[in-house]
């Protein structure tokens, strides 16, 4: 064989080598983050859900890097007072609050929620908090008028729509019909409940079981599809 040829061979296959190291190293160390989203029922049900199962980096991993630096020690670690912190949230408020928002696939006002249990502190909605979303219509302008009217009637049936979904979906919990159940609810929760052969897990069904029913405004429709169960359920 061509000695030429052969050293070039020698050199691609080290150029190579060194680059698929690299490339590991930096899949060790790269830190583990959640998909980006827009949709903030999305950011928050996987926050709750490494909640949850006490994965405290992963659920803060869902915030923006500021929020992230604030919790976060030197290590990259979620320090014991912060993890209590967190675990205290109340999920189902967060979601009724206009400054817990999506900046660039993530959640940010997370950080400013953090109840201070010193004080026995905890989320509270203000009055702006609720009042925040309706806007003053000017009487005078049709245009506007009708597609308020026209805003609400669809809001109506859209709220319609997913007080059915939750109330077929309480009803096949209650009676166990759990592939009803799981068939609506949206794929990125449906995956969490189920075993590599598709069925529905046994820790699913007690945490289905123990759902606080109180919050049904935790949920919403995504797709036809019930998302936020998560944020009602009890840690497993």
């Amino acid at each position: 064989m061509n000695v030429a040829f052969l050293s070039k061979l020698l050199t691609f296959g080290m150029a190579g080598l060194l680059l698929a190291c690299a490339s590991n190293q930096q899949s060790v160390t790269q830190p583990n983050m959640p998909a980006k989203s827009d949709d903030i029922l999305t950011l928050l049900t996987g926050f709750g859900e490494s909640l949850s199962k006490r994965d405290f980096v992963f659920a803060v991993n869902h915030l923006t890097p500021k929020e992230r630096e604030q919790i976060l020690d030197a290590r990259g670690q979620v320090p014991e007072a912060k993890r209590q912190q967190l675990a205290a949230l109340n999920l189902q408020r967060l979601i009724r609050l206009p400054s817990v928002r999506v900046e660039d696939g993530r959640l940010a006002g997370i950080y400013e929620m953090l109840p201070n249990l010193n004080q026995g502190e905890g989320v509270t909605l203000s009055a702006d908090d609720e009042s925040s979303q309706f806007s003053v219509l000017d009487p005078l302008d049709p245009d506007a008028m009708e597609n308020a009217a026209q805003a609400q009637a669809d809001a109506a049936q859209d709220k319609t729509e997913l007080n059915e979904t939750i109330n077929r979906f309480f009803a096949a919990v209650k009676s166990q019909n759990w592939n009803d159940a799981l068939a609506l609810l949206n794929e990125n929760e449906r995956r969490l409940f189920v075993d590599n052969r598709g069925q529905i897990s046994e820790d699913a069904k007690a945490r289905f079981s123990q759902m606080d029913k109180s919050h049904p405004g935790a949920l919403a429709l995504k797709d036809g599809k019930l998302l936020g169960i998560t944020l009602l359920l009890p840690s497993p």
